[in-house]
């Protein structure tokens, strides 16, 4: 990603985590940080399925985001400041991508979700979202029941992986964090969105 461009940011609300898509201007720089919060890495393995449909999501995509999700709450992006910490957590995909044809692809309804969340996998990747939380909504990209989630396909992996990040941060029971655009747990999240201070790291561990 280069210069000025528009991406999409994702917003998540509620009890159910819906993602509803919004506008950023800008790009970002990362600096690569030694881990920082613990001398053990913890890793945790993902499974994945999608629905049968999307067939440009490989393995591939999911290792790449899977990394991604570590990369970013290894990486210590502000330095010295209080706000972002190395933590020492690392993701790996857990076997194949698996397929599913359950439905249509996209969740229209509470019995969408319902049908989908309930499907093997930590991640089910999906062609649409447009309800979560009791809500309709055409621009949700993601939603989680607290325990798995639920995410579209298609986004960029600089978006992507903080979508999923804050999503496994709901799972292992992390909350929003209002007004700190930088910050992983914050209710809209962007490309921007890499930081976890101490108490989320030991969440994410």
């Amino acid at each position: 990603m280069t210069g000025m461009e528009l991406i999409r940011s994702i917003v998540f609300r509620g009890g159910l985590y819906g993602v509803v898509i919004g506008v950023l201007v800008g790009h970002v720089a990362i600096a690569a940080q030694p881990p920082g919060s613990s001398s053990t890495v913890v890793t945790h393995a993902l499974t994945v399925s999608r629905f049968s449909g999307i067939g440009d999501f490989t393995e591939r995509d999911a290792q790449d985001i899977i990394a991604d999700m570590g990369h970013i709450l290894r990486t210590d992006d502000d330095g010295a400041g209080p706000n972002d910490v190395g933590c020492d957590v690392n993701f790996i995909l857990a076997g194949a991508v698996e397929t599913f044809t359950a439905g249509t692809g996209e969740v229209r309804n509470a019995q969408h979700f319902q049908e989908i969340i309930g499907l093997p996998g930590d991640v089910k990747v999906v062609e649409n979202i447009e309800w979560c939380e009791n809500r309709i909504n055409s621009t949700y990209v993601g939603c989680s029941d607290g325990s798995t989630f639920v995410v579209e396909a298609g986004f960029d992996r600089d978006t992507t992986g903080p979508l999923w990040a804050h999503e496994f941060g709901h799972v292992r029971g992390l909350m929003h964090r209002e007004g700190e655009p930088e910050m992983i747990m914050n209710s809209i999240i962007t490309r921007q969105s890499r930081q976890v201070d101490r108490r989320e790291c030991r969440q994410y561990r």
